[in-house]
């Protein structure tokens, strides 16, 4: 076999399976959300109907989205509360076109979604998602690592940390 040829089948195996994350982002117009300092990260809920096992993953990959992205717009100049918050951040995972509990299997579209919203009106301030193909995998973690900055990227800096 050649050399190129063995290169080019190599570089195939090792990509086999591998999709790019794909994030995205929505600015909604009229909103002040740069001007608002503090947020609370609202608890989401597991689906009904998970063993224990499925439960206790669904646990830990609710910790460590929450993690993320408290992390993330703390270093925007935003902080965390609990009382009286600013905006509400809340985030789900869905496959396909359902809600689920981050979990996957088989060859679909694993999609996280964050949104920011107005604590009294449940207005949207901003809404950000990223969509990955997941390929034989039942673990999405290093999936939420990369994809949570990657939404939050282009969540706009609080106006305390530009001043």
């Amino acid at each position: 076999m050649r050399p190129a040829t063995l290169l080019v089948l190599l570089a195939a195996a090792l990509t086999a399976g591998c999709t790019q994350i794909q994030p995205n982002w929505t600015d909604i117009p009229g909103t002040d959300l740069a001007q608002r300092n503090a947020f609370r990260l609202d608890t989401a809920t597991p689906p009904e109907g998970l063993d224990e096992e499925e439960q206790q993953r669904w646990d830990e990959r609710r910790k460590l989205v929450r993690g993320l992205v408290s992390q993330e717009l703390t270093a925007k100049g935003y902080r965390e509360t609990i009382n009286d918050p600013d905006f509400l951040v809340r985030f789900w995972g869905k496959r396909g076109g359902a809600y689920s509990k981050f979990r996957y299997s088989g060859e679909q579209k694993g999609t996280i979604d964050i949104r920011a919203m107005d604590p009294e009106t449940g207005k949207w301030l901003w809404h950000g998602w990223a969509s990955e193909t997941i390929v034989r995998r039942l673990d999405a973690e290093d999936e939420l690592r990369k994809a949570v900055p990657m939404i939050l990227e282009k969540f706009p800096r609080s106006a305390t940390t530009l001043q």
